[in-house]
């Protein structure tokens, strides 16, 4: 990784195209790209007191 931002390879999925085109399907690696966000998302302290305070 030479980017001094951590965030770029973990956001590089993002720009990438997210169907095949042969297949009209999202990419495996559109899905895991997407997977991984929301773990992070939903693991974040303003998620977890949000969710708690319903």
């Amino acid at each position: 990784m030479s980017s001094p931002y951590p965030y770029d390879y973990f956001r590089s999925w993002m720009d990438k195209p997210r169907y095949n085109p042969e297949t009209g399907k999202r990419t495996e690696e559109f899905k895991e790209g997407l997977r991984q966000f929301m773990l992070f998302a939903s693991n974040q302290d303003i998620t977890l007191e949000t969710e708690n305070s319903r």
